[in-house]
């Protein structure tokens, strides 16, 4: 199966702060290979956390996934997201599109894990981190946040991952042109075999 999985592409607030994030969820991509998706609030233990959500997400069930969030007041357009997320599956090739106004590259990463909450981790994707003068720190509760100097921690809204294997470099836009503009969610299947075969060509081969 194929995807484009896009972020930094929502809301501005102070919780959902895309020139901080972005820069921060392509460090964990490129440097801990970790693809996120948000939802902390459903992950975390020490906000509305839902233990159903996440086993659902867990289990790779999607089907009572989408049921929980509607259950919970999520729109069926919003609560798509973490539900095409718990469908990616093992082997599956992920283009991914960081908001081009903040990262005007691109990246292609095959899956290596089911999904699972931000709070199960692996160790060696919990080690602290600073970028662009910002330090993220990791809690086993709540996951991770982000800090400046003297000031209070911000939550950083990424509540579960999939491992995953880089396999390019970041790529410049250019390469691929309009071709995913009509997506507008964060993830969204590929079906048509000519972008598949395009997206395959864009990963080196094995040399011989």
């Amino acid at each position: 199966m194929y995807w484009v999985h896009r972020f930094g592409h929502g809301r501005r607030s102070k919780e959902f702060n895309d020139a901080l994030d972005i820069p921060a969820m392509c460090h964990l991509l490129k440097d801990k290979n970790c693809l996120t998706v948000g939802w902390l609030n459903f992950a975390s233990t020490t906000e509305n956390y839902n233990p159903d959500i996440v086993n659902a997400v867990e289990n790779g069930n999607a089907d009572k996934v989408m049921n929980l969030m509607l259950n919970a007041g999520i729109t069926r357009g919003w609560a798509r997201s973490l539900v095409n997320f718990t469908k990616m599956q093992v082997g599956d090739i992920v283009v991914v599109l960081p908001n081009k106004d903040y990262f005007p590259y691109f990246f292609v990463v095959e899956i290596k894990d089911s999904a699972k909450s931000i709070l199960n981790s692996p160790p060696n994707m919990t080690t602290p981190f600073n970028v662009n003068g910002f330090d993220y720190n990791f809690s086993s509760n709540s996951g991770w946040s982000r800090s400046f100097g003297n000031e209070d921690n911000e939550r950083f809204d990424v509540g579960f991952l999939h491992e995953v294997e880089i396999l390019t470099d970041s790529l410049p836009r250019d390469l691929i042109g309009h071709t995913f503009d009509y997506v507008r969610s964060t993830n969204s299947p590929v079906h048509e075999v000519s972008t598949q075969q395009y997206i395959d060509s864009l990963i080196p081969k094995p040399k011989p």
